[in-house]
């Protein structure tokens, strides 16, 4: 269980990571419904109303959470690919050892390392 242990410890290291890009995805997710919002606030709004302004108003309003959803989609991603380098470093070569070691002590068709069986 040494080996389960240590995958373990790895994935708990990583517990603040996992926090703040579930944050930033529930955000991200969240401002996915900007545009239906936004159609709605037209459709109700600014065509009952006539009034340009509001339609300024709520089309700048749509722009900056687009660009708020950008940023915790970019955000998302520099997290997660920082982590996997880290999680790479950490664990990396000794899963590709393992892998190796277990390749050349089961001589015969394997799918380790040569991909998918044909």
């Amino acid at each position: 269980m040494k080996h389960a242990d240590e995958l373990f410890e790895t994935v708990l290291a990583f517990r603040t990571e996992f926090l703040l890009v579930g944050i930033l995805s529930a955000l991200a997710n969240l401002l996915m419904l900007t545009p239906t919002i936004y159609m709605l606030q037209v459709y109700d709004r600014v065509l009952v109303s006539q009034n340009e302004l509001t339609l300024v108003a709520v089309s700048i309003i749509a722009i900056i959470l687009f660009g708020v959803m950008a940023l915790a989609e970019w955000g998302r991603s520099r997290v997660l690919v920082e982590a996997g380098v880290r999680f790479d470093k950490r664990l990396g070569t000794r899963i590709f050892n393992a892998s190796f070691d277990s390749h050349l002590s089961n001589p015969g068709p394997s799918r380790t390392l040569r991909g998918p069986a044909r």
